[in-house]
């Protein structure tokens, strides 16, 4: 008597069973990995903002404000010229240079700077957030969400760090 010559049905199921739970596996990561490269996308994008609006104003020699909210961030000129226009409360800004949207799944600090010339940043105070660095506490804004978490630096003179 002859056997026939192939797969029985259980190994079939077996081998597809296993198939299925590595590519499961494999679109997890790669979907999480999608995920941070968002974020950190969007990271590298506020810290060049806030470059960016400290030397424009200081090339316009005006005001400028970076607003930043539960949606993501904006950047532009305000109306006023008097820094005390941001003490109170958040600026206007008087034209949008540049916003982007916050990734989802993310959560940022939440506030606003105001940048005069020659490029100095103003109320970091609205910042409610503070970092670590190399012992010394910084206002920064921080960027968390799931398997995520990262901070940007900012100085009072436009300065950035990514950490």
């Amino acid at each position: 008597m002859r056997r026939a010559v192939g797969l029985t049905l259980i190994e079939l199921l077996v081998v597809l069973a296993i198939t299925g739970l590595l590519l499961g596996i494999g679109a997890f990561a790669l979907t999480s990995l999608h995920g941070k490269t968002r974020a950190q996308g969007y990271l590298h994008a506020l810290g060049e903002a806030i470059q960016q609006a400290t030397s424009q104003a200081n090339a316009q020699n005006q005001l400028y404000a970076l607003i930043l909210s539960p949606q993501g961030f904006s950047w532009g000129p305000i109306s006023s010229s008097s820094i005390s226009a941001c003490e109170a409360s958040q600026p206007t800004l008087s034209s949008v240079v540049s916003s982007d949207p916050l990734p989802p799944g993310l959560s940022q600090t939440t506030g606003w700077l105001c940048i005069s010339p020659p490029g100095l940043i103003h109320h970091l105070s609205s910042l409610s957030s503070t970092c670590t660095y190399q012992g010394y506490s910084v206002t920064c804004i921080q960027l968390s969400g799931t398997n995520f978490q990262a901070s940007i630096l900012v100085s009072d003179t436009g300065g950035v760090l990514l950490q």
